[in-house]
């Protein structure tokens, strides 16, 4: 098997994290306009439940930090798999709103921990000119699990309980395709395993390359042997950097209403005119495609265009697609809607998320995976990742009672007013990673100050 086959293997199993991660996201919009009645669920209720993940995926990503330490990437991402396949099931035979509550935060536990465990993993094993690539194929699957998740939507329906039961399968690839991938190689040398590190390396990239990473990696580990660990991993000027930057951008992910708009995208959509249950998640299924093929951009252009060009440009055109939208619901007659509003809602949200899958999609995982020194790598991400939670149940939790209270008009309006500071968060202040060692990306980080 070649280096590249190999990498590109490695990742995509890996990458079936971000397939559990983005079905559990997507499954939730369908079977919301099945269970709510059901279970005769308001407005509050709705978003209790469906919220209810975000609570299990921050406790998730905060524990990821101390998995990670002790058993490494590879076994992490098994356990990731094995809970999420347990929460799945249990989400399908729930007898009550509590239970389903109950049972979507378990679910939550194992989305939280392969969102820390499966990009840190990918950017610890793959070759720095291919790291942009390979940590994408997370945001793909992601994005594929999505559609997938749309499609079950719309041919389960009405029955919800199928369309959780489904979501166990990712857990099963997950859980077993990590039982034959091998630990990081960083993560060997720091517990002193140098030869079963460099069998892993010799299979990714050239000896050459292997003995420059071999060196780089033993150094830095040698240097966070003599470092207190903890929070005093964040005395070194490259950490505390590292985890503002990627603690930010994960946080704007949220602010700028992608989960929401996946969420809710039914939702959205009818009250935007589309009429009946089936209509409206055609059209979220059509939004999901586009959300698939709009990630090949950053798998095309991650490691060559480079990651601020693509956050730029996609943050350009998500406010321009939250503005018009905004726009449209404003100047639509209040209580009426139109077959104009219907089709520039479609066309803006499919803009939006297009722009979203090739720049923040990808590249926040990205960043988060590649930016931390190794010591504080495990607690760095964990941190990053919970913040991006705590950000997306904020808006999850908000959205509807938001879209009752303030309209559809404001609602996006704050939105695009989210993407425009996020977009000048990133001209100011992320730098360019693109085809740099993890040790280069910690040195330029930590400037001229002494760790």
């Amino acid at each position: 098997m070649s280096k590249n086959t190999y990498v590109l293997l490695v990742a995509s199993v890996t990458a079936c994290g971000g397939l559990l991660f983005g079905f559990d996201v997507g499954v939730i919009s369908g079977a919301l306009l099945y269970f709510g009645p059901e279970f005769q669920l308001e407005d509050l209720g709705k978003e209790f439940v469906t919220s209810a993940v975000l609570v299990g995926s921050f406790i998730g990503a905060l524990s990821a930090g101390w998995l990670i330490r002790r058993f490494g990437g590879q076994r992490s991402n098994f356990i990731a798999g094995c809970i999420f396949i347990v929460g799945a099931l249990a989400s399908a035979f729930a007898p009550d709103p509590e239970s389903l509550a109950a049972a979507r935060v378990l679910v939550g536990l194992g989305v939280g921990v392969t969102a820390v465990a499966a990009p840190l993993y990918v950017a610890e094993i793959a070759p720095a000119d291919r790291r942009g690539l390979m940590i994408t194929l997370f945001q793909l699957f992601i994005t594929i699990g999505i559609v997938l998740s749309y499609l079950v939507d719309v041919v389960a329906a009405p029955h919800w309980r199928v369309m959780f039961g489904i979501g166990a399968v990712p857990g099963v690839v997950l859980a077993v395709g990590m039982l034959f991938l091998p630990q990081s190689p960083r993560w060997l040398i720091a517990r002193g395993r140098h030869a079963e590190a460099r069998t892993v390396l010799l299979k990714t990239m050239d000896q050459a390359d292997v003995d420059i990473v071999l060196s780089e990696a033993q150094r830095e580990a040698d240097t966070q042997q003599n470092a207190s660990g903890g929070w005093h991993v964040f005395k070194q000027r490259a950490a505390r950097r590292a985890l503002f930057i990627t603690t930010t951008l994960a946080v704007f992910q949220q602010l700028i209403g992608i989960n929401s708009v996946i969420y809710y995208a039914p939702s959205i959509f009818k009250a935007a005119g589309f009429h009946g249950d089936s209509s409206a998640l055609w059209a979220t299924f059509a939004v999901g495609v586009v959300n698939v093929l709009a990630t090949f951009i950053t798998i095309r252009y991650v490691d060559k265009a480079g990651r601020r060009t693509l956050l730029i440009a996609g943050l350009v055109g998500m406010t321009i697609a939250l503005s018009v939208l905004g726009l449209a619901f404003h100047f639509t007659t209040s209580g009426a809607t139109s077959e104009t509003l219907a089709w520039t809602t479609l066309g803006c949200v499919m803009l939006y998320i297009a722009c979203f899958a090739f720049s923040m999609g990808p590249l926040v995982w990205v960043l988060i995976g590649e930016m931390f020194p190794q010591r504080a790598r495990g607690p760095g991400n964990a941190i990053a990742v919970g913040g991006n939670y705590a950000a997306n149940f904020l808006v999850g939790v908000t959205f509807l009672s938001l879209l009752a209270f303030a309209g559809p008009a404001i609602t996006f309006f704050l939105f695009a007013g989210a993407a425009i500071l996020n977009l000048l968060f990133v001209y100011f202040y992320v730098p360019e990673t693109a085809g740099r060692s993890l040790e280069e990306i910690e040195r330029e980080l930590q400037g001229d100050e002494p760790a």
